[in-house]
């Protein structure tokens, strides 16, 4: 670790993220000789230890994060469960809503397959899934119910070792989605 580094790292106080960021983000500071008084005097230091600190400030938010509703279903051979789960993000202009839908093979060490993934206005949507066969997964979705909400279905594998899987709009039940 370099001289500035450890300079750094021994800062005590309410900013020590910002003071490390500065000294390592600042070209002057490689020098042995720079101690954090001269980084401080340094105009390009000080904004970019102000950009940090923002940073600081906004980025907590997209790491909020709550499961709102969650559901599964085992396939009739029991080699499989379909896992939905939908998570709601907060903070200040990172809100989101979405919901996926998970494969996961049963009796097998193996992370589970992202196979949908829909966003939404609200915590909740619409969302049944059924094993028509022991390959064939069907999931119908729609809106909440509540006014102005819309779903879009983002992502979709439509085949995976050896699974089909449809979906279904609830908001128009003649239409299936494209395959």
């Amino acid at each position: 670790m370099s001289l500035c580094k450890r300079r750094c790292a021994r800062v005590r106080g309410a900013i020590p993220l910002l003071i490390i960021a500065a000294c390592l983000l600042t070209p002057g500071c490689r020098d042995a000789r720079t101690s954090w008084s001269t980084v401080a005097r340094d105009p390009h230091a000080a904004l970019l230890a102000a950009l940090v600190g923002v940073g600081c400030l906004v980025m907590p938010g997209c790491h909020n994060v709550a499961t709102t509703w969650s559901a599964q279903t085992r396939s009739p051979d029991g080699q499989w469960v379909a896992i939905a789960r939908t998570r709601q993000w907060g903070g200040p202009a990172t809100a989101y809503d979405a919901t996926t839908v998970h494969l996961q093979r049963l009796r097998v060490s193996q992370d589970p397959i992202e196979i949908l993934e829909f966003s939404q206005q609200y915590a909740r949507m619409n969302l049944k899934m059924e094993w028509l066969t022991p390959t064939h997964l069907e999931v119908t979705y729609g809106p909440s119910g509540r006014p102005g909400d819309h779903i879009d279905l983002n992502f979709q594998v439509v085949k995976i070792a050896g699974i089909d899987v449809t979906v279904r709009d609830l908001s128009n039940p003649n239409v299936k989605a494209p395959l």
